[in-house]
């Protein structure tokens, strides 16, 4: 079962303001979005919709869903000044409609296998042929280190054992300036499991991008080892 923060509790998560999830991830995506030039996009688990309330071109057709009612409402208020096509059902998304499916940052908090493939299944569904899919996770391999904006229980509590699929662990998200915080859990899969499951739904990887952690003043951050994945198919 997914954590109550993503169903009930979201506004807890986004109201933190540093977080790498914005300084990292964000641009890199739009830079993505800004390449591929989609007509029509959807941030599939959109949350509060922050992400493309930074995208500047008005001539992609948007349109986001997520499971949680809560995150919904605050992403409606976030993207007021935009144009968006709100969906609060999967099976509501029409097929091969998307050039550009966005799945940033759910991956991990999904808790089974058969859960992953359900949802896989439907990205595939509603991604036009030739379309891409833009997936992020927190890094795999690495979750037993600390970063500039969270660490796991992996670092402090609990032993990190890579391979063991599906295991349940602790997120602590903290906001270094003004240090704020929230923690949630999520669900470890290998970087093989996570890949492979994908591309057995037949999707063709194209590329993977690991990328740094980011150096906020004189705050801690993570020099050797990267936060988060980015994996891009077709």
């Amino acid at each position: 079962m997914l954590d109550k923060v993503w169903i009930s509790e979201p506004e807890c998560y986004y109201k933190i303001e540093i977080e790498s999830r914005k300084l990292i991830l964000f641009p890199k995506i739009l830079d993505l979005i800004k390449l591929y030039k989609p007509k029509r996009l959807i941030d599939y688990g959109c949350g509060d919709g922050s992400l493309l309330k930074s995208l500047d071109n008005t001539n992609i057709q948007l349109s986001v869903y997520d499971i949680s009612k809560q995150a919904l409402k605050l992403a409606k208020e976030n993207l007021k000044n935009h144009e968006i096509v709100y969906y609060n059902a999967s099976k509501k998304i029409p097929s091969k409609s998307f050039d550009c499916v966005i799945f940033s940052l759910v991956l991990m908090t999904i808790p089974s296998r058969r859960t992953i493939i359900k949802t896989l299944k439907e990205l595939r569904r509603i991604k036009k042929k030739n379309g891409k899919l833009i997936i992020t996770i927190t890094h795999p391999c690495f979750r037993q280190y600390p970063y500039s904006t969270f660490f796991t229980e992996y670092y402090r509590d609990k032993k990190f054992n890579y391979f063991l699929d599906g295991d349940k662990f602790k997120v602590f998200i903290r906001d270094p300036i003004v240090n704020t915080h929230v923690s949630f859990y999520d669900y470890h899969w290998t970087l093989s499991t996570s890949i492979n499951l994908i591309l057995k739904n037949g999707l063709l990887l194209q590329e993977i991008i690991e990328l740094p952690d980011f150096k906020t003043g004189n705050f801690f951050y993570n020099q050797k080892y990267p936060p988060y994945l980015l994996l891009i198919f077709q």
